[in-house]
């Protein structure tokens, strides 16, 4: 696991680990993947069957984005029968990444006050993207993964608010406020008849505060 912290800008720092999972954990981690990646447990992002759950939309209510999602709802399931959630916890709650999250600036203190979560994956074939949002959590964290060789072209991140590209390597997760606005650049498949599975994955945990009373 190797840490950045990028902080040389102090209105919007950002944090992320190359190598996020081990061998070992990305075994696991494909399995529930390959268990997720099919049209009956998917559904295309801009369709949002899930009541109160959605992507970002522009004024018009237009979707800003084009790929498949499954939501993984913390709230109804044991987290020991799913390795992505179970595994995401563990490594959050390291001394290595209290200790790094701390550093990297004030706004990352907003993870200590969150009392739920809720996940999602995103997978991305050609022709998917996700124009420039922000989320409606207190804090994200995004970790890439995809086969290899890579069968695709683009899909890198962008901090928009700063201007920023981050190559969105296999096994890299990325932490920062969920109010930083950020892009996904349009993906091309080197073979538009490669099997489901070939594109770029999302795995994203989203943090936020419900006071004592209130609803989802």
């Amino acid at each position: 696991m190797k840490i950045h912290i990028c902080n040389d800008n102090k209105v919007f720092p950002f944090l992320y680990v190359d190598d996020w999972y081990t061998p070992e954990e990305e075994e696991l981690i494909w399995k529930e993947l390959d268990f997720y990646t099919n049209p009956t447990m998917m559904h295309r992002a801009e369709v949002t069957p899930e009541k109160g759950k959605g992507p970002a939309k522009n004024k018009d209510g237009a979707s800003k984005t084009r790929a498949w999602r499954v939501y993984i709802d913390p709230t109804f399931i044991n987290p020991k029968d799913y390795h992505i959630l179970r595994t995401q916890r563990q490594k959050l709650q390291s001394d290595e990444m209290l200790k790094a999250i701390e550093e990297t600036g004030p706004n990352f203190r907003m993870l200590r006050i969150t009392n739920f979560e809720t996940m999602q994956i995103n997978y991305y074939e050609s022709g998917d993207y996700y124009k420039p949002h922000i989320d409606a959590f207190m804090m994200t964290i995004i970790c890439w993964f995809y086969r290899t060789p890579k069968s695709y072209t683009g899909g890198d991140f962008t901090f928009t608010d700063r201007n920023t590209v981050l190559e969105c390597a296999h096994n890299r997760m990325v932490i920062f406020p969920s109010y930083y606005e950020h892009a996904i650049d349009t993906i091309n498949m080197k073979d538009e008849n490669l099997e489901m599975g070939w594109g770029r994955y999302a795995i994203q945990n989203f943090y936020g505060k419900f006071h004592i009373g209130s609803k989802k």
